[in-house]
């Protein structure tokens, strides 16, 4: 399956990435990690994650949260 991102959908993870690591540094890179991990699970089992349209998986990912 080929993964892209749209440009609205990067300006967003760029924003929540500088937004996590105000809260608290490195916290950024632990959201792209599980945002990575959450985009290989879609790839790996696409049909695991609910389709908004023929071209949108909407991926499956766990809760990030700040503990």
């Amino acid at each position: 399956m080929k993964i892209r991102f749209l440009a609205i959908a990067q300006r967003e993870v760029d924003d929540a990435v500088r937004w996590y690591d105000d809260q608290i540094a490195g916290l950024g890179q632990e959201f792209l990690d599980e945002l990575d991990r959450a985009v290989r699970r879609a790839a790996a089992w696409p049909t695991s994650c609910p389709r908004s349209n023929m071209e949108c998986v909407a991926a499956c990912w766990h809760v990030f949260r700040m503990d």
